[in-house]
C-alpha cells in the first residue's frame, strides 16, 4: 500500500519518519530498505513527529468514519486502496496555517494543484512557530499569581 500510494507516486525522498509501533514494521521496513531511504523512526522523546503523526492518524480516521466505506455492506481491497489514495492526496493537498501552504508543497517544491513550483522557507516557519508558542505560554502565565519565596518559608507539595 505504501509503495502504491508513496513511493511510486512522488518524488523519491532521502529519509522517511515513521511511527516506530510495530503492528506492520516488518513488511515496512523491506520496503523502504528496497528503496534505500534512511530509515528515521519517531521516538518517546520527539513530542514533535509523533504528534504529527498523531493529528494525521486522527484526520484519518475521521475521514474513514464519515465515508461511505464505513457504512457498506462488504469492502474489497480496490475500495480500500481508492479510499487511502483519495484521503492521503486529500491531506497533502490541503492548505496548511502553519506552514503557509499544503504540506505536499512545501515538501515537494511543486503545488499539489497546480504546475507551479513552491520555495519553501523553513526558517521562517521555525520562526513562526516559535512565536506561536512564545504567544502561548505568554498567554498561559498571565493567569498565574506572583509570589516571592522566602527562606524559611513553608512549601506544600503534593
Amino acid at each position: 500500500m505504501v509503495n502504491k500510494s508513496w513511493f511510486c507516486r512522488y518524488p523519491h525522498c532521502k529519509h522517511i519518519v515513521f511511527d516506530n509501533g510495530s503492528k506492520f514494521k516488518l513488511y515496512f521496513l523491506q520496503l523502504v530498505e528496497s528503496y534505500s531511504v534512511e530509515k528515521k523512526p519517531t521516538t518517546i522523546k520527539n513530542l514533535q513527529a509523533n504528534s504529527v503523526l498523531e493529528r494525521v492518524h486522527q484526520v484519518f480516521g475521521n475521514m474513514l468514519r464519515t465515508s461511505e466505506l464505513d457504512m457498506a455492506n462488504s469492502v474489497n481491497a480496490e475500495l480500500v486502496s481508492n479510499f487511502i489514495d483519495d484521503r492521503a492526496w486529500e491531506i497533502c493537498s490541503t492548505y496548511h496555517t502553519v506552514l503557509k501552504s499544503s504540506p505536499g508543497a512545501a515538501i515537494f517544491g511543486q503545488d499539489m494543484l497546480f504546475d507551479i513550483p513552491y520555495l519553501t522557507n523553513w526558517n521562517k516557519i521555525g520562526e513562526y512557530r516559535q512565536a506561536q508558542t512564545d504567544c502561548n505560554a505568554l498567554r498561559k502565565n498571565a493567569s498565574g499569581v506572583d509570589f516571592n519565596y522566602a527562606v524559611g518559608g513553608h512549601v506544600m507539595v503534593h
